[in-house]
């Protein structure tokens, strides 16, 4: 697990930063033509902070699961195609877990808990900051996990629907937690809404 940590933080946390930079301008310049033009709502600086934060973590997501390795592998010309598809359900969890026994449990831990920890976030922010249902919230998250197995697929990474699953349970649970929050916090959540 340390392994996939200083590899994140060495290889792709300069990537994530890079990307986080061009969002953040990006909106700076957004939220001045807006108030410009007088047609911005109003936005709490709670709002404003948890919204750059959630892009943050995106732009983090981007970095270890799409862009570094596509631009790199792009370079070198690796590219793979079928090879790295996997369209049975639950194949990569069986061969995951055969493996763990040759590269050790942190394979296993890393590659399953780690695609639902991945997606947590997706399945709080996005019914925290916008008005959107649990449900509409779910779907996001697999259309999402969906859009980076489809990005993967011409490049060396598998493009696995076990990835859909779990990235959609890790969705799930962050729904969950975001409802638990709302039910015990509902004053709070309130203020992170566009008003």
């Amino acid at each position: 697990m340390r392994y996939y940590i200083q590899t994140f933080i060495i290889e792709r946390l300069p990537v994530a930063a890079i990307i986080f930079l061009c969002i953040f301008i990006g909106r700076r310049i957004y939220l001045k033509k807006r108030k410009k033009s007088c047609s911005i709502t109003q936005i709490t600086k709670i709002r404003e902070t948890a919204f750059l934060l959630f892009m943050a973590y995106i732009s983090a997501v981007a970095a270890a699961t799409v862009i570094f390795n596509n631009f790199v592998w792009g370079l070198t010309g690796r590219f793979g195609f079928w090879e790295n598809l996997n369209l049975i359900p639950f194949r990569q969890f069986y061969e995951v877990y055969h493996a763990s026994e040759e590269f050790g449990t942190s394979f296993f831990v890393a590659n399953i808990f780690g695609n639902i920890g991945l997606f947590v976030p997706i399945g709080f922010f996005i019914p925290l900051l916008w008005n959107v249902k649990i449900r509409k919230a779910l779907l996001y998250g697999c259309f999402i996990s969906c859009c980076i197995e489809i990005l993967q697929l011409p490049f060396i990474r598998v493009t696995d629907i076990d990835d859909v699953i779990l990235n959609t349970a890790g969705t799930a649970l962050g729904c969950l937690i975001y409802c638990v929050f709302r039910k015990y916090k509902g004053n709070v959540c309130s203020r992170f809404k566009p008003m």
